[in-house]
């Protein structure tokens, strides 16, 4: 009874979010899907045309793909003088599959058996039906989480597969990549099991497996009849993502790379009748839809940085793929690629990571990153060489293969090439997608912050975005200090899904332990936590920050949330919290990076496992408390994966039932040494002003 409620409230909810339109096109696709239930559909012959009769020779010679074979050894080349350590690193992952073992969201290798059960999940061992794809439906199904064996099913170890045999001649990496398209092929009929429900996975297998069938164009293991079952499988899947594009409400990151798919099936299946609609039908996808999926300032407007990373490997493989078979792009669309790699320039701190804003599932829409685990410097680099922009390459940062495979021998040659420089310091606000980032000095390291004051994800659904507005995240010299804890997990999330998506799992402040709003299931929220800017000023070193949102108004529970983030001096930080008419406790979350914690009669100290310092200092009167791994869900907890869950160092700084301001003093780098620090906060001037005491040292620090 309960789960049937569940899924009518979910499907009542949905249905509020849809216009019109929508759900016409959703009635419309509702009675295909009937049809093609009932075995009724048209036949293959419209479908497939000239494929069943097609040969490697004359496949090759219909398309232009991002590498021919005469370029292999200048990419032999480029891997021993640009990558040296890969090759061998490839070689140790394309064992692993070979022994049945394959590493999920970037893990351990996980030993799954050869051949491959393609329905049974990796971690409850429980078996999917084969059904028709309607009748499935991840929320409500009890088999696992559908995106840990959509991991499986969308087979990113074959470009590995493919880059061995391709770059070492190894026919066993040949033979295992047919044998696991075959494998995919014999167990997964059109139109039946999970690996069917979303036309995003049948998109990213699309384009894994065209990517391997170039690789293996001098294999003996691509034959004639091998291409044919490939090829027909891939115009069945692009006829399911045609046929259900994700639109209206569901438009996201799925859209781009169902895009993707389309353009890729019509640029290599010009033997199918279908093929000049998937091909056109891409192009005008991606034309429109890339712009739409970012703020003016080059903000995704989903909220959630690692998709972004997704955004820019499709928008770029499909800008290369057009490019090769005569596909011209407007400068509107190269003009939003551009606008991401300068939102990549701005958030992804020197020598770090990107902060873990919003969902991410890590994955990844293109296999191509190999053994690298940083796929926000990659990103930079990506974007850099594609623009040629100098002020975008990093210091120090190793070239990447994805950069090499997507944009050809060329681009490593001139990132090599390159005299890069350090970022600028000063301050970026990006008013529209809603983040400020400060960029600063402490000695020769660089001091990282970003002020999220942004909105909580994409209407209607908001489906990516987490409850973390007004949130800070801060680094020093590239370690993280204060960190966006992440995800955990999708589908089978239940509570834990809703705690990393609320206020207490992000650097901002609530009241009690409690949101203002409720999540509506995994993918959606009912009414959102949307920040503003009221102010972004530096001089001389000072920073000035305020940001605000309404949240706790529009529930009835308190008035506006105000927040100061305020930089004293190089290295201090002062953030200040006002929840006004509040009756509640005021708690400030500060979830910190990996390293050391310890007390000290003036606060909590972080060192860092990579050196870096960290004091928090409460003000007076507030309680500053260590939370690790709280069985209740309070805190103290880490996804640094999909699908992982981890103890984590937390600090909360509770004020008084009623006080309706709390403040906490960050000292980083050598000023977190300081001993005698006491944080005394007087309003003055009608609030307009604070005044802060460290010992002898007083500041008055402005607020307006």
């Amino acid at each position: 009874m309960t789960a049937s409620f569940d899924r009518f409230r979910w499907y009542y909810r949905r249905l509020r979010a849809m216009r019109p339109a929508e759900v016409a096109l959703r009635l419309g696709r509702n009675l295909r899907n009937i049809r093609d239930r009932l075995g009724v559909a048209p036949s293959d012959n419209a479908l497939l045309g000239d494929l069943e009769a097609t040969t490697v020779e004359a496949f090759f010679a219909e398309h232009r793909f991002l590498f021919e074979p005469g370029d292999r050894e200048t990419y032999v080349e480029r891997y021993q003088r640009h990558l040296p350590d890969e090759r061998n690193d490839l070689l140790r992952r394309v064992d692993e599959v070979l022994e049945g073992r394959f590493r999920l969201f970037g893990g351990e290798p996980v030993p799954l058996g050869a051949p491959l059960d393609w329905h049974r999940d990796p971690e409850t061992g429980e078996a999917w039906p084969l059904a028709f794809w309607t009748q499935l439906h991840p929320n409500f199904a009890g088999c696992g989480e559908a995106r840990t064996i959509w991991e499986v099913g969308r087979q990113g170890y074959l470009y590995d597969l493919g880059k061995a045999a391709w770059l070492t001649g190894d026919e066993r990496a040949a033979e295992a990549a047919r044998s696991h398209i075959d494998s995919w092929i014999e167990q997964n009929p059109p139109l039946h099991g999970i690996h069917w429900f979303s036309p995003l996975e049948c998109a990213i297998r699309i384009v894994a497996w065209t990517f391997t069938l170039h690789w293996l164009r001098e294999s003996s293991a691509l034959d004639d009849a091998f291409l044919r079952r490939c090829l027909t499988s891939i115009a069945r899947q692009a006829t399911f993502i045609a046929e259900n594009i994700s639109r209206f409400s569901s438009t996201n990151n799925h859209t781009i790379g169902e895009a993707v798919g389309l353009l890729t099936a019509g640029v290599i299946l010009p033997g199918s009748p279908r093929a000049e609609s998937w091909r056109d039908t891409g192009r005008e996808l991606l034309e429109q839809v890339l712009p739409e999926q970012m703020h003016r300032d080059g903000v995704p407007v989903e909220q959630a940085f690692h998709y972004a990373t997704f955004l820019l490997d499709w928008s770029i493989f499909g800008l290369r793929l057009g490019e090769q078979n005569d596909i011209d792009w407007s400068p509107r669309y190269r003009g939003a690629l551009s606008m991401l790699g300068g939102f990549f320039q701005s958030v992804l701190p020197e020598g770090g990571a990107l902060p873990a804003i919003g969902d991410s599932d890590d994955g990844f829409a293109l296999g191509l990153l190999g053994g690298n685990d940083r796929p926000g410097p990659a990103a930079l680099n990506l974007c850099a060489a594609w623009a040629r922009r100098t002020d975008w390459v990093r210091p120090h940062e190793p070239v990447d293969e994805k950069t090499l495979w997507l944009l050809g021998n060329d681009s490593v040659d001139w990132l090599r090439g390159v005299e890069a420089a350090r970022p600028a310091t000063g301050l970026t606000t990006m008013r529209m997608g809603g983040y400020t980032v400060h960029r600063g000095r402490v000695d020769e390291s660089e001091e990282f912050l970003l002020f999220d004051h942004g909105p909580m994800g994409m209407p209607p659904l908001r489906g990516h975005g987490h409850a973390d507005a007004l949130q800070i995240c801060l680094s020093l010299g590239g370690e993280a200090l204060l960190v966006d804890p992440g995800t955990y997990r999708y589908h089978r999330g239940g509570v834990w899904r809703d705690y990393f998506r609320g206020l207490r799992a992000h650097n901002t402040a609530s009241l009690d332990l409690e949101n203002p709003f409720s999540p509506l299931g995994p993918f959606q929220w009912g009414d959102g936590i949307d920040g503003r800017v009221e102010l972004a000023w530096h001089q001389d070193g000072i920073v000035r920050l305020k940001g605000a949102h309404d949240a706790w108004q529009v529930a009835g529970i308190a008035g506006t949330h105000s927040r100061w983030v305020l930089r004293l001096e190089p290295g201090i930080w002062l953030v200040i919290d006002r929840i006004e008419d509040s009756r509640k406790s005021i708690v400030q979350h500060f979830h910190l990076g990996s390293g050391r914690v310890s007390a000290g009669e003036n606060g909590w100290l972080l060192r860092g496992r990579r050196g870096g310092l960290l004091r928090l200092t409460a003000q007076v009167g507030a309680e500053a408390r260590r939370v690790s791994g709280d069985p209740g869900g309070a805190g103290g907890w880490s996804s640094p994966r999909f699908g992982v869950l981890e103890p984590a160092e937390t600090i909360q700084v509770w004020g008084e039932p009623g006080q309706d301001v709390v403040a906490t003093l960050l000292q980083l780098g050598p000023a977190a040494e300081e001993s005698k620090v006491r944080v005394d906060l007087l309003w003055e001037d009608d609030q307009r002003s604070a005044r802060v005491r460290l010992g002898e040292s007083v500041w008055h620090a402005a607020l307006a």
